[in-house]
């Protein structure tokens, strides 16, 4: 399933964002001797997307996609999984896809599976900025994207040298849509 259907499931049953929130650690950058900390690189820009010359705060703000150029700009990356069931963490997707939530325990969480899987993770609701991802209330190492109908999803940070959590595929944008596993 592509980061644009997801998205356009979510917007269908996106609800508003709350609710506290287990998650992994952010990457140290190097120095990780048993303790989480922050990768402060700001990414790589490979020639995809805009930064926002607006003067505006928000490191993640990218106005056209891909989003390569703030991959990283929220405080690094993550690292492991949340707690089953929190905030990127694993999770059991409602097989009649009327629970967008399904085993998240936040209500407001999606859990992102890609079709024929059944195992995915809690992706956090989030409210977009006016550009195509911004750091909104998404927690360290990940961004928010817009959803097509309204609203958003955090989808964590990748590169390189920081994978996707289960197997998952680092899309274009430097993100992690689609969790795989089974």
């Amino acid at each position: 399933m592509s980061k644009q259907s997801v998205l356009v499931v979510c917007a269908l049953i996106l609800g508003a964002c709350g609710g506290s929130r287990s998650l992994p650690s952010v990457d140290s950058g190097g120095r990780d001797a048993g303790t989480p900390g922050v990768d402060s690189g700001p990414g790589t820009d490979s020639g995809g997307g805009v930064r926002d010359a607006g003067g505006g705060s928000d490191p993640c703000a990218v106005t056209d996609p891909p989003s390569l150029s703030t991959v990283g700009c929220n405080g690094g990356f993550m690292t492991g999984m949340g707690a089953a069931n929190a905030a990127f963490g694993t999770c059991t997707p409602d097989p009649a896809m009327t629970n967008a939530a399904g085993s998240c325990t936040n209500t407001t969480d999606r859990c992102i599976a890609p079709m024929d899987g059944t195992v995915g993770y809690c992706s956090p609701a989030c409210d977009p900025g006016d550009n195509y991802t911004s750091t909104s209330t998404c927690a360290a190492g990940s961004r928010c994207f817009p959803t097509m109908g309204g609203g958003g999803v955090c989808f964590r940070d990748c590169d390189a040298t920081h994978a996707c959590p289960m197997g998952g595929a680092c899309d274009t944008d430097g993100s992690c849509p689609l969790a795989m596993g089974g």
